[in-house]
């Protein structure tokens, strides 16, 4: 075989494994980028917050989870810096510069707890 063609397929089974080790372990999963939950001065649980995150100019209402516990998340698969409101009667709440960070497939999920004020 040629030496030219030789190194030529070398370098394409090279990179060809290198471009698929790379996705490997990866999925269709889509991870929550956060995960909020939210609790009164007390410390119970609150199941009816309305819980919105910011991220620069776009804002996401977070979904509920149809817990226990009660839990919100959102948005998907989104990276970066969130503040975080929660408000549940005349109770509030607020997070900020929540950093969300991502690894190769997927963001990382943030856990965060709110204690709603009065």
């Amino acid at each position: 075989m040629n030496a030219r063609l030789t190194i030529a397929l070398c370098l394409a089974v090279a990179v060809g494994a290198a471009s698929c080790s790379a996705g490997q372990g990866c999925d269709s999963y889509a991870a929550a980028s956060l995960v909020v939950r939210v609790i009164d001065s007390n410390g119970g649980e609150v199941c009816d917050a309305s819980v919105i995150a910011t991220k620069g100019p776009s804002s996401v209402t977070l979904e509920p989870y149809p817990g226990p516990p009660c839990e919100y998340f959102g948005p998907h698969e989104v990276a970066g810096t969130f503040d975080i409101e929660a408000i549940s009667g005349s109770a509030r709440a607020t997070a900020s510069d929540v950093e969300v960070g991502s690894d190769a497939c997927h963001v990382i999920t943030e856990n965060v707890v709110l204690r709603l004020e009065d």
